[in-house]
């Protein structure tokens, strides 16, 4: 018989113990009593940040993760106020596809107001219905979860097409003593991916996209923000050396210099004049990782790239379908893994173009 004794440990530690295997290192935050467990059990393995704000905190958050440093940071925020002022980061962070993860304090479980009231605990408001539409996921732990259920949550902005993920905890889970051993008895996937029902492969369009840049005369590569800086790194010689012109939107105007031979600036409404002038005289431009917005297109999306064909290399279906711009070759895939096949690629001589 076993004299093993099973100590429980504080629920928000062992939470900061996952975030921590996951990669996490970084906690920027507003202090908050909602959250009292949850910033105790951060500064026991996070480099705890405080700032002034929690749009600050969000922000901070999102850049530490963008600038691909070491480590991770999320945010930590506290009930009502502190969650309705994050959502300024989120939204940020939301309408440009980047990862955001939010954990927010909650009130009490047994001080949760329902679907009759409009507050009963000190602070509440409903922080899930208030970050669902700018969050890829928004959850309430009113009890401790799983290690499977809660990383499944907080990868789930990491996975296919990014953007925030929402957490808040009732403070009695925070603080609840529980079982670590209980909690990871079930196997949980921690890959991180292009996930998506109906994404396919990006190696079945290498064919089609390849043929169509080798008889163009007058192509155009346009690197958007979906093409990640690593992937970016990983092809930059590669992509160069095909002597292919190559552009970049907004968002992923730091994916090549500035001052490569083949690099020929950033279209957009607000860009510049003469990369406008030669994407519409091009006759075929493929799109890696971009959404092709308004703002990429101008409003009279019916004469972007009027001479062009156009392909799309973008994760998301829907963009793919929005029906602007006229997308003659609309392709859902991972434009990382699609733009990592074709640089090894032996394309046509483009030098009079």
């Amino acid at each position: 018989m076993s004299n093993e004794v099973t100590v429980p440990v504080k629920y928000a530690e062992v939470v900061m113990q996952w975030l921590n295997e996951l990669g996490y290192t970084h906690c920027f935050f507003v202090a908050g009593g909602n959250i009292m467990h949850l910033l105790d059990g951060a500064r026991k393995t996070m480099t705890c940040i405080p700032t002034v704000h929690e749009v600050t905190a969000g922000i901070a958050a999102e850049y530490f993760n963008e600038s691909n440093g070491d480590g991770r940071a999320f945010a930590l925020v506290t009930a009502g106020p502190g969650v309705s002022n994050i959502l300024t980061a989120m939204s940020g962070a939301w309408l440009e596809s980047r990862e955001l993860l939010v954990l927010a304090g909650q009130v009490k479980s047994s001080d949760l107001a329902g679907p009759t009231l409009r507050q009963r605990g000190i602070q509440e408001i409903d922080g899930v219905a208030l970050a669902h539409s700018v969050s890829v996921n928004a959850e309430c732990v009113i009890e401790p979860w799983t290690r499977r259920k809660l990383v499944d949550s907080l990868l789930s902005g990491r996975r296919g097409r990014p953007g925030p993920t929402f957490i808040e905890f009732c403070l009695d889970a925070q603080g609840a003593p529980v079982d670590l051993a209980d909690l990871e008895r079930e196997p949980c996937d921690e890959t991180v991916g292009p996930a998506s029902g109906h994404l396919v492969s990006a190696d079945d369009h290498v064919e089609k996209v390849y043929h169509l840049t080798r008889k163009a005369k007058r192509p155009i590569w346009l690197i958007g923000g979906g093409v990640s800086r690593e992937t970016a790194d990983l092809v930059k010689d590669r992509l160069l050396a095909t002597g292919i012109p190559l552009m970049t939107t907004w968002n992923g105007a730091d994916r090549l210099p500035d001052d490569a031979e083949t690099y020929f600036g950033r279209p957009n409404t607000w860009g510049q004049r003469s990369a406008n002038a030669l994407l519409a005289q091009a006759d075929l431009i493929v799109a890696f990782g971009t959404r092709l917005g308004l703002q990429q297109t101008g409003f009279n999306f019916q004469e972007f790239a009027p001479c062009a064909d156009l392909v799309q290399i973008e994760i998301d279906e829907n963009e793919l379908k929005k029906g602007h711009p006229i997308v003659d070759f609309p392709i859902q895939a991972d434009a990382n893994r699609l733009l990592s096949l074709l640089v090894d690629r032996e394309y046509s001589d483009y030098s009079t173009w």
